[in-house]
């Protein structure tokens, strides 16, 4: 009875790592090589909406919106120049 347990939580603790890696299959980081690309694509996005935020063509959902714009291009030039580096 003792094993049997013991083997039921050991299958379980698997299916939940199964799941996990299920999930992440699509996820792209830093260590990958296609993030030279997607991070190029982000970038050109942020800085482009960054753009359109200065210029007027979006408006401005709160007072912040144009500051954490130009965050998220500062973070993406930051993660494009990394994955440059290290695959470029």
């Amino acid at each position: 009875m003792r094993k049997s347990s013991e083997l039921r939580k050991k299958a379980e603790r698997h299916e939940e790592k199964a799941e996990y890696w299920a999930d992440r299959e699509n996820d792209i980081n830093i260590s990958m090589p296609e993030s030279l690309e997607l991070y190029k694509f982000k970038l050109e996005e942020a800085e482009k909406h960054h753009a359109d935020l200065k210029s007027g063509k979006i408006p401005r959902a709160h007072m912040g919106s144009l500051e954490h714009a130009k965050k998220e291009a500062n973070k993406f030039k930051k993660l494009y120049e990394l994955a440059n580096q290290l695959w470029g």
